[in-house]
């Protein structure tokens, strides 16, 4: 995209670098704004919306690194991308600048070919993720999804991706640029860099499996299952990945117990149950990690019970709690389409699935599913399969 159609604004309390960074910018064809520090940056930012916003540290009134805060938190400004321009550049101010949703970080004095270069990264960047909005925009049109819900996943794939993307970048260019840091201190960045990666492959892969499983590719492979036996699997595997910060107390039969339906999918079901109850008491105190874990069958059902201690969940978010992109915790990867993952695949199973949280219980999630079933021709449920060499399903729990 040509550089002339890009409208930029300089943030800086200092007229002769504003003179000198918007002459360079001028003269690359940029369309040029000025604020003189961070609160008149938030009133341009809204009134203008420019396509990136280079952004001083230190200012009068308000800061760089609070400015930036608070056009994250707005909507209207939340996805412009913000470059920082300081003469402080120690790696804790790097660090902090990022943190503040910064998606990169120049140090002072810069070259003119440095910053330009950095913007013309950030710009193209910006151009795919909103390349990428359209094309689930476009997906979700194509299954004959509503206007409001194809907004819902456009929207936040382009944030959630936006917000990973900082910190790969910015942390990657630091290791490029500082051949002096500690091997602890590198090690440190480069797993940021890792985890931010892994949120991203996360989100694109719960977004692409939700939206086979409501469109249905191929039918539901109703067998004799044993939810004990799932039920423990998943438990073990949690352990593996979560080591002693998982807690379980198991009130769960010896013998099998056993119901007609889809392994595969219903193991998915109970990995993000679980994991999203352990990620709700994972700060908390050692002693309060215990997760109870029940399963109660009779005749013609069989109900199993996730219960965690930790906050209360309020009443209103209760009602939404398994709605798409419910997530609370997303600095851990979540995309809140876990427990949305759970409802549809009980509900293909004609189960029920529900929540409830108060001080006294804690957070208790109960799935409820029939001992036998058939499905019927006139209602017959279609929900995703992955073929043997992929990864089971996992929709990323809820947080």
């Amino acid at each position: 995209m040509a550089a002339d159609s890009k409208h930029l604004l300089v943030v800086d309390d200092v007229a002769k670098n504003i003179q000198f960074l918007g002459a360079i910018l001028r003269d690359e064809g940029y369309v040029v704004s000025v604020a003189l520090n961070g609160e008149e940056a938030l009133q341009r930012a809204r009134s203008i919306q420019p396509d990136l916003i280079l952004m001083d540290v230190m200012m009068p009134v308000m800061d760089g690194l609070e400015s930036c805060r608070r056009l994250k938190q707005d909507p209207s400004t939340a996805n412009i991308p913000v470059i920082f321009l300081s003469a402080k550049g120690s790696p804790e101010d790097i660090v902090e600048g990022l943190a503040a949703g910064g998606v990169d970080y120049i140090k002072k004095p810069f070259q003119a070919v440095e910053v330009l270069q950095r913007i013309t990264t950030h710009l193209e960047l910006a151009r795919l993720q909103h390349e990428l909005s359209l094309r689930v925009k476009e997906a979700e049109e194509a299954h004959k999804k509503s206007v409001r819900t194809a907004r819902v996943y456009a929207s936040f794939t382009r944030h959630e991706l936006s917000n990973a993307l900082g910190p790969v970048l910015g942390y990657s260019d630091m290791l490029l640029r500082r051949d002096e840091l500690p091997d602890e201190t590198r090690r440190k960045w480069t797993d940021q860099i890792r985890r931010s990666a892994i949120v991203m492959k996360h989100l694109l892969a719960a977004i692409k499996e939700l939206q086979q499983i409501e469109d249905g590719v191929s039918e539901l492979e109703l067998k004799p299952a044993d939810v004990v036996a799932i039920v423990r699997a998943e438990m073990a595997g949690m352990e593996l990945s979560f080591g002693s910060r998982a807690h379980f107390v198991p009130q769960i039969p010896d013998t099998a117990v056993m119901v007609k339906a889809d392994a595969t999918l219903l193991a998915g079901v109970f990995r993000n149950l679980i994991k999203n109850a352990i990620e709700h008491v994972i700060d908390l105190p050692a002693e309060q990690h215990s997760l109870f874990l029940s399963i109660v069958s009779t005749e013609e059902d069989v109900v199993v019970t996730i219960t965690n201690g930790g906050d209360v969940i309020p009443e209103e978010f209760l009602t939404r709690f398994f709605d798409k992109f419910n997530s609370t915790k997303r600095e851990r990867g979540g995309t809140g389409l876990g427990t949305a993952y759970a409802r549809i695949v009980v509900e293909a199973h004609h189960g029920e699935i529900e929540v409830s949280s108060d001080p006294e219980n804690g957070t208790q999630v109960r799935v409820t599913l029939p001992r036998d079933q058939e499905l019927r021709t006139e209602d017959r449920i279609t929900v995703a399969r992955r073929s043997p060499s992929q990864e089971q399903p996992t929709g990323e729990a809820h947080e």
